[in-house]
């Protein structure tokens, strides 16, 4: 009985930190149209589509598309937000998770690879 309690414990304390993401003063992200994707801008740098991506990846909470709050952006766990932000959007049906790569950066993490050739 002890051993139920504590897990149901555990679970409940992890489900409560997962829910505590402060977005009360969200980054307004900016976009820009390409011919083959859109970008976003954020503090003089341009982030483009790279590859899709497990939603547990995300990191700090940082903001959201203008216009669009569904659109939601994050941080790359254990990884410089200068180099690499994730774009999540959960639409109710499945959560769309796609990671960013600013556009000046050529190396990449090992076990990643970029599914559009514009990378």
């Amino acid at each position: 009985m002890k051993r139920r309690l504590s897990l149901f414990l555990l679970l409940a304390l992890l489900l409560t930190g997962c829910a505590g993401v402060d977005k009360s003063d969200p980054i307004l992200f900016e976009t820009a149209e390409r011919e083959e994707y859109i970008s976003v801008l954020w503090e003089g740098r341009e982030y483009i589509p790279f590859s899709g991506l497990n939603p547990m990846q995300r990191g700090e909470y940082l903001g959201h598309i203008q216009g669009a709050p569904d659109e939601e952006l994050y941080t790359w766990r254990g990884h410089s937000s200068e180099e690499w932000l994730i774009s999540y959007l959960d639409s109710g049906m499945m959560p769309d998770t796609m990671l960013l790569r600013e556009v000046n950066v050529t190396e990449y993490p090992d076990g990643i690879a970029s599914e559009y050739e514009w990378n």
